[in-house]
């Protein structure tokens, strides 16, 4: 008999979403499943919906636990879990019907600890982008290597390049891509601090390489990750204090457990996973970053367009929209409709009045073809900004934190 895959859902007010989530678990190829579906507190229909599916699939383990977040919405998947290999996936995203089975062929021809496929991501059902493992993000659908074609990599040669300096990844820091053996992830969690609602993905995947000798790596898609704003791993959270903080501690304190705190690379990894956090998530703590942040060059009381409505762009709208020594005009996107709230067209662009426009990324890569547009647009070039994210590397986390505590 094939090896046993349990695959863990954390789900939190999700009923828009769990059928669709349920039914690419149901449409699996690979034979041997069991879906545990831990319901963290929900207020809708969610926990009512996942027990009629138990009835009638007898694969499906539901559990209810009050409201504690979903690294504990985990570990009580994991305590349930009978399967030699363990996946993760998030309660409003769905699977490609091969996925399990390649990923699971992949684990044993290579006898890999952890085996990992690519992804796309999806906005309003279509595939915006496609994330390679070892290559990073590609827009619209890529093309994949025949589905048994991939490669064996050591643990370490992963870790070391999760991330280079342009905060491009080479591979992904999510915990959903890839299935791992039942005890190097169940050791990997006894590292996460429960108290931790952003990064926690990262801290755990790290400890999990860090356990791990080799990988399987594909680049077949094998999951359709889907970026919505309600989704559970989405989830706005009100940051009484810094995620991104606690995130760092949990990940030196890793590097630590291992002996590795001297590791060069392994601490580089370390600061970018943590600034790219702050970024998404805790903007606003950059700013004590005189020079540097929110906006380098830009002088008090010039009004500022916001160019991209990514989670980025959006928390800068958040955090800098009151009043203040910035003047900012408006938030536009060239998918304005995908997004609600506040987010209008490219065409807002001619009918405001504006000094400076920022680009609200940090992937170099896309820069260039945003400018250009913005060009044709009308945009003077003198008008355009860009978030230097080569300024970052030279932080000091330990000082930053210390003004933020």
């Amino acid at each position: 008999m094939e090896p046993l895959l349990s695959v863990i859902v954390p789900v939190y007010n999700a009923q828009k979403y769990l059928l669709a989530c349920y039914n690419s678990l149901k449409q699996q190829t690979y034979p041997n499943l069991e879906f545990i579906f831990v319901d963290d507190g929900s207020t809708d229909a969610s926990f009512k919906l996942l027990c009629d599916l138990k009835k009638r699939d007898s694969r499906v383990k539901v559990i209810s636990q009050t409201n504690q977040g979903q690294v504990l919405a985990r570990k009580a998947g994991l305590a349930a879990a009978c399967g030699d290999y363990i996946a993760f996936m998030d309660n409003d995203d769905t699977l490609p019907a091969d996925a399990y089975q390649l990923l699971v062929e992949n684990a044993k021809a290579s006898q890999a600890e952890i085996s990992m496929g690519s992804y796309y991501q999806l906005l309003d059902q279509k595939i915006l982008k496609t994330f390679i493992q070892g290559l990073g993000f590609v827009s619209g659908q890529a093309k994949a290597a025949d589905k048994h074609d991939f490669e064996i990599k050591s643990a370490y040669e992963v870790l070391s390049n999760l991330n280079n300096n342009q905060a491009q990844a080479r591979y992904s820091g999510l915990l959903w891509d890839k299935i791992y053996r039942k005890e190097v992830i169940r050791e990997a969690f006894l590292q996460v601090d429960t108290r931790l609602r952003i990064g926690d993905d990262m801290v755990c995947l790290f400890e999990a390489l860090l356990n791990a000798t080799t990988v399987a790596v594909s680049t077949v898609p094998v999951y359709y990750y889907a970026a919505t704003p309600t989704a559970y791993s989405r989830t706005r959270h009100t940051l009484k204090k810094s995620y991104a903080k606690l995130m760092y501690q949990n990940l030196l304190a890793c590097l630590k457990l291992h002996q590795l705190q001297n590791d060069v690379i392994l601490l580089k990894q370390v600061r970018l996973w943590t600034i790219r956090n702050l970024l998404y998530f805790e903007y606003d703590k950059l700013s004590t970053l005189e020079g540097i942040f929110p906006f380098d060059g830009v002088k008090a009381g010039e009004r500022i367009l916001l160019y991209g409505a990514g989670i980025l762009g959006q928390a800068i709208w958040r955090i800098y929209a009151k009043p203040n020594k910035y003047h900012l005009v408006g938030l536009v996107d060239k998918k304005a409709d995908a997004y609600s709230g506040d987010v209008k067209p490219l065409a807002f662009i001619k009918d405001v009045s504006f000094d400076k426009c920022l680009v609200c990324l940090f992937t170099q890569q896309y820069y260039p073809k945003i400018k250009k547009d913005l060009l044709k647009l009308g945009v003077s070039e003198a008008k355009i900004c860009f978030i230097d994210y080569q300024m970052l590397l030279k932080v000091d986390l330990v000082q930053l934190f210390k003004k933020i505590d």
